[in-house]
């Protein structure tokens, strides 16, 4: 039994218009599988800003404490954790409600100059 059919005239030859539904159905499944992925990654719980030195860059983290203080700087806010963390949050407005109360921040940490830097992603109330 011949199989040319599935993807070609009678004669078994891919046409250039099969090529391109095909790269592009490949191309948009890789895009979901990593995706999805991204998505299911769970975060690293983090206790000390020493525990930073074996992540990777970009890697999620999960920071718990007690949020002290938090600052402007720029348009951007520094969070100061009970436990030694300083995180920057980028679209911050304003974190009164979560001051001296236990929060949980969903981070990624990013090197430059040798120093790491914490960026957060999600700050929420923890019990």
């Amino acid at each position: 039994m011949n199989c040319k059919w599935l993807m070609g005239d009678k004669n078994g030859v891919i046409k250039k218009d099969s090529m391109k539904y095909i790269s592009i159905s490949i191309a948009l499944a890789g895009i979901f599988v990593l995706s999805f992925l991204l998505i299911i990654q769970s975060p690293t719980p983090v206790s000390s800003p020493d525990s930073l030195e074996g992540l990777k860059d970009n890697q999620k983290i999960i920071i718990r404490g007690v949020l002290t203080k938090d600052s402007p700087s720029g348009t951007n806010r520094i969070i100061y954790i009970d436990t030694g963390f300083e995180i920057t949050c980028r679209k911050c407005l304003s974190l009164e409600n979560y001051r001296n109360k236990n929060v949980s921040i969903v981070a990624f940490p990013e090197k430059y100059e040798n120093k790491t830097y914490l960026y957060a992603l999600e700050i929420t109330l923890s019990k």
